[in-house]
């Protein structure tokens, strides 16, 4: 366990500790990743529960209500400083191969500043609200 005691700054360490916060089940000043820190060993148990919240794989669980969606819209830039479009082509190909209806759409640019996306998703979204 590793003790937060100071502000995290934007960086792939921050990411981590961040997930870490949200898949947790101890509380948020310790840090339990699903890695040890010293070899880089996967710690199984707490690997576990990082997966159980993994989008792709709670599709299944919440089939139903996803297909009930007006609008399933992801995008990402190509660029994502956290990589972040490779979990987008996952779950848009976990979507694809139930038939659960969707949109996905890259770009190519990053994580941050993309309010120009906005024409694009809200566009999208006014549609289905429509519809």
């Amino acid at each position: 366990m590793i003790a937060c005691t100071t502000k995290p700054t934007m960086s792939a360490a921050a990411t981590m500790v961040a997930a870490r916060c949200m898949f947790a089940t101890r509380p948020a000043r310790f840090i339990a990743l699903p890695f040890d820190s010293r070899t880089g060993r996967i710690r199984d148990d707490v690997w576990a529960r990082w997966l159980a919240w993994d989008p792709a794989r709670l599709v299944g669980r919440y089939e139903s209500a996803l297909r009930s969606l007006r609008l399933l819209f992801i995008d990402c830039g190509t660029r994502d400083e956290w990589n972040l479009h490779f979990g987008a082509r996952v779950l848009a190909e976990e979507l694809k191969s139930r038939g659960i209806p969707h949109r996905h759409e890259e770009f190519d640019d990053g994580h941050m500043q993309i309010t120009y996306r906005y024409d694009v998703s809200l566009a999208a979204l006014s549609q289905a609200l429509a519809d």
